[in-house]
């Protein structure tokens, strides 16, 4: 065998290794906090000029905006997913959940959580004089 062809042969392998690698670090879960933390709304279909969401605090407390009958408590993030513990009110009743989302998408500006790849929210993160 050729010296150059051994050298060709070390340097594809050597760029189908590096091609195969995962690229993209996930963040860890104190960046994806520190990052989450906020008040996220979107905009209701039914109520034009009208948005609902939810604001996450540091301390993992968390409250609804403009979702009356779901009220949200608390958070926590797992695994890629954002962990709400909340209260559905409605018809005399009031039943305790947690709900859990995957974090599909999240950078300074927008939140996407999905549940069996479905879009539940679509936010954008609400700026204090908004």
């Amino acid at each position: 065998m050729k010296p150059y062809t051994l050298l060709i042969g070390l340097a594809v392998a050597s760029v189908l290794f590096f091609a195969c690698q995962k690229r993209d670090k996930q963040p860890s879960k104190e960046d994806t906090e520190k990052l989450i933390e906020g008040s996220w709304v979107q905009s209701i279909n039914t109520m034009p000029g009208q948005k609902e969401g939810f604001t996450l605090n540091k301390d993992h407390s968390a409250a609804s905006i403009n979702m009356h009958t779901l009220e949200i408590e608390s958070w926590d993030i797992e695994n890629g997913y954002l962990n709400l513990k909340t209260k559905s009110i409605g018809n005399g009743q009031t039943i305790d959940l947690i709900v859990s989302y995957k974090i599909d998408r999240l950078d300074k500006d927008s939140l996407i959580l999905t549940e069996n790849d479905n879009v539940v929210f679509a936010l954008a993160r609400q700026n204090n004089k908004d």
